[in-house]
């Protein structure tokens, strides 16, 4: 079987490079056809995922679903139907379907997590663009390390690598990073990028991007309220003082909104342990779309919902006579 070797996979991005002759007999290109087609699926992506590959920056001009360049709807890419003055604070996502769209391409689920980190990387950058402040993404769960190993070691590994690689986009971006969920279990390497993330994103404002990583709610809320015990244990609070503001003070989101809008993509209508506290007057929003495939289009949609949506925070809408 080939090997990779020194390939540089940058050839199937470049036009001008794919069609200039190698031989005089065989181009590039079909060089290049004729070694993947020999490749399994695995060795074939590896190489998709090369380091060679020149990757978009966050500053570069991008199209949306219908071909068209934000330009051509606003200069932000606002869509003109969306109300700028009631956007949502603060979105939560489940971002839910990575191992399907996969599966649909006779993918391995690794490369599902992949495309999934784009669409994450685009929504980031579109909330930025957008004016929405705040974003928070469930990226693995509590219950996530139930999974095959090797999946996890590669999520885990994901997580590293995006934040090494990430970083210095996301400082020029002004986004301020954070991670919500219980850090100590994770490899001694993690935790340390991504202390390094959060410490060097701090002072951003753009938008605050935070991922909840190992993070199940019930520990939250369960944790949270060892501590208000301990409180008042040590003498420190009152039974007749504790409140929800306590509790709050006591969650990995302190300091952060609640969110107003949280979405989960691929059809699932559940909240699957998350923010279970936070989300008690958030609107739900559910769509069949994967979440590779979750794109800035598929972002308004939500955002048309969420603006048709009369929240009254237990408010009557009429008086009553």
């Amino acid at each position: 079987m080939p090997q990779l070797g020194s390939l540089r996979w940058s050839v199937l991005w470049n036009s001008e490079d794919a069609t200039a002759p190698v031989t005089e007999n065989l181009s590039r290109t079909s060089k290049l056809r004729s070694l993947a087609s020999q490749l399994s699926i695995y060795q074939t992506f590896a190489m998709f995922n090369s380091a060679s590959i020149a990757r978009p920056r966050m500053d570069e001009p991008r199209v949306d679903a219908s071909g068209q360049s934000p330009s051509s709807q606003t200069r932000s890419g606002f869509p003109v139907d969306l109300d700028p003055l009631r956007l949502p604070r603060h979105v939560a996502v489940i971002m839910d379907g990575n191992g399907r769209w996969a599966n649909q391409r006779g993918m391995p689920r690794i490369a599902g997590h992949r495309q999934g980190a784009k669409a994450l990387k685009d929504l980031v950058r579109c909330c930025k663009d957008w004016g929405i402040p705040a974003l928070t993404a469930y990226a693995f769960s509590t219950e996530n390390w139930r999974r095959p190993t090797e999946e996890v070691d590669f999520l885990m590994a994901l997580f590293e690598k995006l934040m090494r690689r990430e970083l210095a986009e996301m400082r020029r971006e002004g986004v301020r990073i954070s991670f919500v969920g219980d850090l100590s279990e994770l490899s001694p390497s993690l935790q340390s990028t991504l202390a390094e993330a959060m410490a060097q994103t701090a002072a951003n404002t753009a938008v605050h991007f935070s991922v909840a990583i190992n993070y199940g709610s019930r520990n939250e809320m369960v944790n949270a309220c060892r501590r208000v015990a301990a409180q008042v244990q040590a003498g420190e609070l009152s039974l007749a003082e504790i409140s929800d503001t306590h509790i709050e003070q006591q969650l990995y989101t302190v300091g952060t909104v609640a969110p107003d809008l949280l979405i989960r993509t691929s059809g699932e209508q559940r909240l699957s342990n998350f923010l279970l506290w936070q989300l008690a007057y958030a609107e739900l929003y559910f769509t069949d779309v994967f979440w590779p495939d979750f794109n800035r289009a598929a972002f308004a949609d939500a955002l048309r919902a969420f603006q048709r949506r009369d929240r009254r925070f237990g408010n009557a809408k009429d008086n009553i006579a």
